[in-house]
């Protein structure tokens, strides 16, 4: 398996990631520099599969919602 860069694969990851780190995701939401973090925890889920633009991109939709 290589790079993940399945949007949907990649969201439910994120969701995963959004159940465990509420606190962190509740930061992100105000300080938009912290996202970051968040998008570590998605690539340490994936073991860095994850395509990084396509995660920050949805992480960022996540958070405007």
């Amino acid at each position: 398996m290589g790079h993940v860069s399945d949007a949907s694969s990649i969201e439910k990851i994120i969701d995963e990631v959004f159940k465990e780190e509420e606190k962190a995701v509740a930061e992100a939401k105000q300080n938009p520099d912290t996202i970051n973090y968040l998008v570590g925890k998605v690539m340490r889920k994936t073991k860095g599969k994850a395509d990084p633009a396509t995660t920050l991109d949805i992480l960022r939709k996540k958070l405007a919602a």
